[in-house]
């Protein structure tokens, strides 16, 4: 995972943050849930804590008035690292990763038709698009006919 440093590198405090951003906390829960490039329940788990910090941080914001600083998001992560916690994540998008295939394995050809009902979407959207340029190019036709017809 690349983090981006706002900081040039001639800067004496870039070292500083680049090194605060390595140790950010996202990063070590990553690398806890993630196995590696493949693991989709990691990753998917990755999400789930993401957004279990993103709501994290709205109520801590809406009960202290302000946004929580490094040190309050490192006691969030205390609670977060632990196997319980890890554990629970997996579990959930296990659980939800199972319950989406099922979704889709109801119909026969579930992909197919997802695909079918996107290409019909989108094939309406482009016949719409072009029924309004062909309703303009006709009506500045009809103007232009309109003009050339009073002059003459």
């Amino acid at each position: 995972m690349t983090l981006a440093v706002s900081k040039s590198p001639t800067d004496p405090d870039f070292k500083h943050e680049k090194q605060a951003l390595r140790n950010a906390p996202a990063d070590r829960m990553l690398k806890l849930l993630v196995d590696g490039d493949n693991d989709i329940v990691g990753l998917f788990a990755y999400s789930l804590h993401q957004q279990s910090l993103h709501d994290w941080c709205m109520a801590f914001e809406v009960t202290h008035g302000r946004k929580p600083d490094n040190a309050d998001i490192r006691h969030f992560e205390l609670g977060e690292h632990t196997q319980r916690r890890r554990a629970a994540y997996r579990r959930e998008a296990e659980w939800r990763l199972a319950r989406q295939s099922q979704d889709l394995s109801g119909s026969a050809s579930a992909t197919q038709s997802i695909i079918q009902r996107a290409y019909l979407s989108a094939s309406r959207e482009v016949a719409r698009s072009n029924r309004r340029w062909r309703n303009v190019a006709r009506l500045i036709a009809g103007k232009a006919m309109l003009r050339g017809g009073g002059r003459g």
